[in-house]
């Protein structure tokens, strides 16, 4: 029997999710957000498919290169990096960067010389799982003065891009940011490309919009709004790989405190469900378990760290769960791996990789 904690990826689903993707986006630029999950097979699967890449820091580039990746399917949108980050990935061949300050402006043109870049707009993150714009993201009304920076700078402004949230629930935000930007297109004809970022939901707990409708709604508004034919890029983590991976813990401990029925497993918080912390009302997984009680009890599951915030899931149905038990936690593809630590000494999950059902 395999110890666990371990995730089990299913790379055919994986496949699947990016060919989805590109049917329906039909002739886009689907850049795969390398943040979202890094490791090997992953990425190697992803270039078999012929996907592009965007990565922020030098590991991450390092990784695509290293899984067969080329150099000119890959682009930087991070708006802030560091000049160790530029160096390297200029001298490597990246040419294309983001960046929405005229001190990031400055670092480019110094370490990146003539460049291509793109500015990050701020706009409406609401009713997202996570804010994306907090920190990033350059107001409207200050974007020119920024562009023609850029253009005196020497560099080649050639796109602009924006970020509705992760986990985004709310379908007005891509028609908004679309309409906000437009006019910029129209006032700098070197604007050639519109990069949407990422944000398209899926399945956890909780239901998520359609694919098909968010992008009927972005065809729609690039219609509507523009007035030249514009290249799209699109960077989706969370939708090619959050649903390919299911992770599976075993029970450490029970007991009753105070009429409330308590689990323990054997990964936490720490190993890679740290969006659990701060976004449980958005990304809690769904959870199930081997037990074939039928009996069912209200269960917290909890970590197994000395952190009392280690708890995985509060008043969810379950058979009876003994020491015998598994628990899995589905739809842990996206930003686990990239979060986990080995926080209080306990093990982060090891990496299991399916195709065509078989352990590769």
């Amino acid at each position: 029997m395999r110890k666990t904690p371990y995730t089990i990826y299913d790379l055919d689903k994986l496949s699947k999710n990016y060919l989805r993707l590109n049917k329906i986006f039909k002739d886009k630029n689907i850049f795969y957000a390398v943040k979202a999950n890094k490791l090997a097979p992953i990425l190697e699967t992803m270039v078999s498919l012929g996907s592009n890449f965007e990565v922020n820091t030098p590991p991450e580039f390092d990784a695509v290169l290293n899984a067969g990746g080329t150099i000119d399917k890959i682009i930087n949108s991070a708006p802030v990096k560091t000049i160790d980050c530029i160096e390297y990935m200029y001298s490597n061949g990246v040419r294309k960067f983001a960046y929405d300050s005229f001190c990031e402006i400055d670092k480019i043109s110094k370490y990146a010389k003539g460049s291509s870049v793109f500015l990050r707009v701020y706009t409406s993150n609401e009713g997202s799982g996570q804010a994306l714009n907090t920190k990033f993201g350059v107001n409207i009304k200050d974007a020119p003065k920024l562009i023609d920076y850029a253009i005196s700078a020497g560099l080649d402004p050639f796109g602009i891009t924006f970020s509705v949230g992760s986990q985004c629930d709310n379908i007005d935000n891509w028609e908004e940011a679309i309409k906000l930007v437009a006019p910029l297109f129209n006032e700098y004809p070197s604007l050639t490309t519109l990069d949407i970022g990422g944000g398209f939901p899926i399945e956890y707990v909780r239901s998520s919009l359609s694919i098909n409708d968010i992008s009927n709604v972005i065809e729609n508004s690039l219609k509507k709004y523009f007035n030249k034919k514009i290249n799209l890029y699109l960077e989706p983590g969370r939708y090619i790989v959050g649903n390919t991976g299911t992770t599976v813990s075993s029970v450490i401990g029970t007991k009753i405190n105070e009429g409330i029925n308590w689990c323990f497993v054997d990964v936490s918080i720490f190993g890679g469900f740290l969006e659990l912390f701060e976004f449980d009302d958005w990304f809690s997984y769904k959870i199930t378990t081997n037990s074939k009680s039928n009996e069912k009890l209200l269960y917290n599951i909890a970590g197994p760290t000395c952190d009392g915030c280690d708890i995985l899931a509060k008043n969810i149905l379950l058979p009876k769960i003994d020491m015998n038990s598994l628990i899995y936690f589905h739809s842990t593809g996206a930003y686990t791996n990239e979060y986990a630590s080995n926080f209080n000494g306990f093990p982060m999950p090891t990496h299991v990789f399916l195709k065509k059902g078989v352990e590769q």
